[in-house]
This record gives structure tokens, sequence and C-alpha cells, in this order.
């Protein structure tokens, strides 16, 4: 919301209309309401499970490496 502000401030359009804002705000509240509702395994509660930090390296590796590649692929055309 806060880019699409400040776009507005140096675009000589608006990026976008009032009713995509609303809708684009109302598609992504409606999974996170589903989020809020969502119950957590009695075993998960007694004693939470240990986060496998070196997955989620690698995995953040992966991702910036291809978004990194796809940003750099589209700003060469």
């Amino acid at each position: 919301m806060f880019s699409i502000a400040g776009a507005a401030l140096f675009l000589p359009f608006l990026p976008l209309l009032p009713k995509q804002i609303l809708l684009n705000n109302f598609l992504t509240d409606f999974p996170a309401m589903a989020i809020a509702t969502d119950s957590v395994d009695p075993q998960l509660v007694e004693r939470p499970r240990r986060w496998n930090i070196a997955f989620i390296r690698n995995f953040m590796i992966v991702l910036a490496s291809l978004a990194r590649s796809s940003i750099f692929s589209r700003l060469e055309r």
C-alpha cells in the first residue's frame, strides 16, 4: 500500500485504481483469516520441533538466486 502511495507521487498516473487496491487487499486478507483459524497439533504445543536451519539456509540461497536471475533476465530485454 505504501509503495503504491509513493509511486502515485512520482508517476503521472495512478498505479492502481481504488477498486483494484480494495480487491487486492481483500484477496490477501482472505488467506490470512484461514491461517488465523488453523489449529496446532497437541504434540507440537507440548514440545515444539526444532527448525532445520541448514534446510532454511539452502532454500533461501536457491530462491534468491532464482529471483536474481529472473530479474536480470528481464532487465536485459
